[in-house]
């Protein structure tokens, strides 16, 4: 995933109420020289997505358990962005603890395009991040989505 001296850096919003999380994302990101924007909660995620406009993402990191807006909350709220503006579906990758089929299923129902286990490690992350951008992409060609739409990475 490490990006060419020509292409633009990766844009990536992180959604998560702990601090070291948050640091932790960062840090593998700036690996590839990503930008990202860190917000402690939904609603945060939300106002970043709605003052930089739907489709300025490349990436959506979201945590599921946030105070004042959890994540699958604010992801069925993007996605409503998104369909108002008529703007391609950004790649939304649920990372979070909560991995039981309940809570995945949720996530999907809300919209997320995948779903990764918390804690992350640089590979898996970085590598998540390329299959979900990858999975959205062929969507969007109309290549067949994997089954239920979405994965688990």
């Amino acid at each position: 995933m490490e990006p060419s001296p020509t292409s633009p850096p990766l844009r990536v919003l992180a959604a998560d109420d702990h601090p070291t999380n948050r640091l932790v994302v960062e840090t593998i990101l700036g690996l590839v020289s990503a930008e990202v924007t860190s917000v402690e909660d939904g609603a945060q995620a939300l106002q970043a997505v709605e003052a930089a406009g739907p489709s300025s993402y490349d990436v959506i990191l979201m945590d599921l358990q946030m105070p004042v807006m959890d994540g699958l909350e604010a992801t069925r709220r993007i996605r409503a962005l998104e369909a108002a503006a008529g703007a391609p579906r950004t790649p939304l990758l649920v990372v979070t603890a909560n991995t039981m089929t309940e809570h995945l299923e949720a996530a999907m129902a809300a919209g997320a395009d995948a779903h990764m286990a918390k804690p992350v490690t640089p590979d898996g992350l970085l590598g998540a991040i390329g299959r979900t951008m990858a999975l959205v992409a062929a969507t969007a060609r109309g290549a067949a989505p994997s089954p239920a739409g979405q994965i688990q990475v």
